[in-house]
């Protein structure tokens, strides 16, 4: 649903903006400010997608964005899942991070919500 999808980053784009970075450690800082600005353009981008296919592509750069975020700067006391689908973008493949294990298709939807597979589980301490 395109339209949802759209309010979904829209509300992204504001969390990110609410977030106060200044309770991460200065590592943790730096990882942020690295990615917080390529995070707000890549939803941004996805936003203005006309088409499901643009909208697909700008999710993967901004799944991409997610996951090097979380590597640097983890999510307190989460287990986070990096999830694959070959058959996303063309059969290119395409990754997306979940906090469940199952498999819940987002480039899909309910046309194939289980496809794909569990490629990494990120745990991380409180």
């Amino acid at each position: 649903d395109a339209a949802r999808a759209t309010q979904q980053a829209a509300a992204f784009e504001a969390s990110l903006k609410k977030t106060d970075a200044t309770v991460l450690d200065s590592a943790a800082r730096r990882g942020w400010a690295a990615q917080v600005d390529s995070l707000t353009r890549q939803s941004a981008l996805f936003r203005a997608g006309k088409t499901v296919g643009s909208q697909r592509a700008a999710f993967d750069k901004l799944s991409a964005g997610m996951y090097a975020l979380v590597r640097q700067v983890g999510v307190n006391g989460a287990t986070v899942y990096r999830q694959y689908c070959p058959m996303a973008l063309n059969d290119q493949g395409a990754y997306w991070l979940s906090a469940e294990s199952e498999i819940k298709n987002p480039y899909f939807g309910d046309q194939m919500l289980e496809c794909g597979k569990v490629e990494e589980t990120l745990r991380f301490g409180e």
